[in-house]
């Protein structure tokens, strides 16, 4: 092999590695543009299609959740208003025909209520509703009329004996079909169902938890509560609405194919649903509200309880191996008792078409990536060819053959291709006990002791009352009138401090001497004692009030309260005994009634009292005070009600009453002008109040007139 062969070898192996290096190049940069566009646009698509998902989601929760306290908070507007109807309604509410009418005319357009329930504290029920599927005569296996559309059911309870009677109207409110049913039969009492329950002990609106009617429906019911004058509750009226509507409107939601939209508690109970029966269930003869983990949708359940574990609104989660999306919104507070709206979708509804399409665009790819193929080599051999020309024309010039140029023609062409993805969708809780202290006549009947003269030093809580200008009052009246007007008094704040555990010791003209904590042990003796003062005040304002109408004159009472060690027992003569008490305690908690006529007010207590009772009632201190024949002083207190419950202050009266405490403590510690500005605004806050003014007064004169060093706040009376 000479030398012109081994050349000519070696040009044809550089032309081959031309070929093939132009050929691997562009066949890589294609393969790794095609792969990086590829997996670049399905991962934008997915995460676009997934973040339109969230949105699409919680957009359709939250109208779920928004079109359902729609329709709640318009029942309950329409179950206010029909308290106003009810209060001005002069007929009993059995026969009341307009109310009838109108609840009949609701129904008929509000389509998500089932039923209006009307009942009172005696028990009687005015009860429209819809017709039931497949509903019968109670009295008969029969079914009801086959046009009726309303049920009118009236509970009387009037009467020794209840009735109970039912009218069926057609869709015109023509009565078609009556009944009246066995008193045996009549077992419903709305004093016991949940939606009167709630509103009598609330004394408000409210919405009752989700639970099942008579029908065995699930559904929440609109309570609000009709009050008399004296702010009791007399009637509750209320609306019922199915759960069922509810599930109905999530029966219309689309969310992908598969997705499921639903209401929970927070407990797990299945309030709606799109399939119904997922909403009850029944074990033997009883139906209960349907449970998450119960419904045979093993995703819904896995979501919820993902979602109380991490207490997270949007999620993913995977189940069997399959990706889902879930989204939890809560109800706003006030609606439900812990209502969720749940939205779980499997993630292929949103991506499963994109998946497809990648797998379609892999195929087109390969076939793109073929013609490529062809492209890069057709266009490699153009580059190819013009090189092996002059390799040719490069061994003519080895030979020497100058005379021919070859001519080399090149030509380049680039493709691209670029794709873009879309956005989308957004986003749903009792006659000898009457003079001796019936407790004191039960241990001696018990021991079968005589009473003996003696006594013994034990803790009580001793009050004393007094009507306010009694004197006049008896001036002006009759003596047989003056003893029934002052009979009636006495025995309704008698038997108010009886029921309360109290013992009467005695009664001094128009007064009341009483205490607790004899002949038997009271622990709770100094509360007693307060909401018997309390009691007392309220019932002696209701008699005042009975009594102006009748032209009787009102008497106002006072009241002082003080706990101490006294002596209890059986004072006075072997022949005639009288159970009382003495002692320095009883004494000062005489003082305290009086007291009240130099504060303008009705109930002072002691420091002892107040001690052991501010915790649940509410007190102002007005002063200290050495009453006559004592030299050290006391701090009195004014009662003013309670922290809770019944003759519970508000939180205005509170901060009022706590502003007094300031005040006081600044006229203690010589702050006069501190006190005095403190004194003002709480006189412009309690109009007419007489403490106040005596302060300002004080406080006034201090501010021009220090008292001495040793000054110690005491107040010493010079009268009893």
């Amino acid at each position: 092999m000479g030398p012109r062969m081994f050349g000519i070898k070696r040009i044809k192996l550089s032309i081959l590695s031309v070929f093939l290096v132009l050929l691997t190049v562009f066949l890589s940069l294609l393969l790794a543009t095609s792969v990086t566009i590829i997996s670049y646009t399905y991962y934008e698509t997915s995460r676009a299609f997934l973040n339109s998902a969230d949105q699409q989601i919680d957009s359709i929760t939250r109208e779920a959740i928004e079109s359902t306290v729609t329709g709640l908070d318009e029942a309950m507007k329409l179950a206010q208003s029909l308290t106003w109807s009810i209060n001005s309604s002069s007929y009993p509410i059995v026969q009341d025909k307009e109310l009838v009418a109108q609840m009949i005319g609701l129904l008929s357009y509000q389509k998500n209520m089932e039923a209006f329930f009307l009942g009172d504290e005696s028990g009687n029920v005015l009860n429209v509703g819809r017709i039931l599927d497949k509903q019968q005569y109670v009295t008969e296996s029969i079914p009801v009329p086959q046009d009726a559309t309303f049920m009118v059911r009236r509970i009387d309870r009037s009467q020794v004996t209840p009735t109970e009677s039912r009218e069926y109207l057609n869709k015109s409110g023509v009565v078609i079909g009556k009944e009246e049913i066995p008193s045996l039969k009549v077992r419903y009492d709305a004093r016991v169902r949940p939606w009167y329950t709630i509103a009598k002990e609330s004394k408000d609106s409210r919405w009752t938890d989700v639970y099942l009617f008579e029908n065995n429906e699930i559904g929440i019911t609109a309570a609000a509560p009709v009050m008399n004058e004296k702010k009791q509750v007399k009637a509750v009226i209320g609306i019922d609405l199915s759960m069922a509507q509810v599930s109905s409107m999530l029966s219309r939601i689309r969310i992908g194919t598969h997705g499921i939209p639903f209401i929970t508690t927070d407990r797990g109970e299945i309030i709606g649903h799109p399939d119904t029966s997922k909403t009850s269930k029944k074990v033997g003869d009883v139906f209960a509200i349907g449970h998450i983990h119960e419904a045979g949708q093993p995703q819904i359940s896995e979501a919820f309880t993902i979602f109380k574990k991490l207490n997270k609104g949007n999620f993913t989660f995977d189940l069997d191996k399959e990706p889902y999306i879930a989204s939890f919104v809560k109800f706003p507070k006030g609606y439900g008792s812990g209502w969720i709206m749940g939205v779980v979708v499997p993630q292929n509804d949103f991506v499963g078409p994109l998946k497809r399409a990648k797998e379609d665009t892999m195929i087109m790819s390969f076939g793109i990536i073929l013609l490529a193929l062809i492209t890069i080599i057709f266009f490699s051999r153009r580059i190819s060819v013009p090189i092996s020309r002059l390799a040719q024309d490069m061994r003519k010039i080895q030979n020497f053959e100058i005379d021919n140029t070859i001519e080399v023609k090149s030509s380049l062409n680039e493709i691209a291709m670029v794709a873009d993805g879309l956005k989308s969708m957004k986003q749903g809780l009792q006659s000898f006990s009457r003079y001796v202290p019936r407790d004191l006549v039960r241990q001696l009947v018990a021991s079968g002791h005589t009473a003996e003269l003696g006594g013994e030093k034990r803790k009580t809580t001793i009050l004393f009352s007094d009507i306010e200008g009694f004197t006049s009052i008896s001036e002006k009246m009759q003596s047989e009138d003056l003893m029934i007007h002052l009979s009636a008094y006495l025995d309704s704040l008698s038997q108010i401090i009886i029921q309360n555990k109290g013992t009467i010791d005695k009664y001094i003209g128009d007064a009341i001497m009483a205490f607790w904590g004899a002949p038997n042990d009271d622990m709770n003796q100094v509360h007693n004692a307060c909401y018997t003062v309390l009691r007392c005040l309220w019932q002696v304002n209701e008699l005042n009030h009975q009594w102006i109408a009748q032209s009787l004159p009102p008497l106002p009472t006072r009241f002082g309260l003080n706990t101490a060690q006294v002596i209890v027992g059986n004072m006075g003569s072997s022949e005639r005994m009288n159970y009382t008490i003495i002692g320095d305690g009883v004494n000062l908690a005489s003082r305290l009634e009086a007291l009240n006529k130099e504060y303008g007010t009705y109930a002072l207590v002691s420091h002892s009292v107040y001690q052991e009772a501010h915790d649940r009632f509410v007190f102002r201190p007005l002063d200290v005070v050495a009453v006559k024949g004592k030299n050290e002083g006391t701090i009195v207190y004014e009662l003013c009600g309670t922290r809770s419950g019944e003759f519970r202050c508000d939180d205005h009266l509170i901060e009022i009453y706590e502003e007094f405490a300031m005040a006081f403590e600044e006229y203690q510690g010589r702050h006069w002008n501190k006190a005095l500005r403190h004194y003002r605004s709480l006189a412009k806050s309690i109009h007419n109040d007489k403490l106040a003014k005596i302060y300002i007064e004080r406080c006034s004169y201090f501010a021009k007139n220090p008292p001495p060093a040793d000054w110690d706040g005491v107040y010493h009376l010079t009268h009893k």
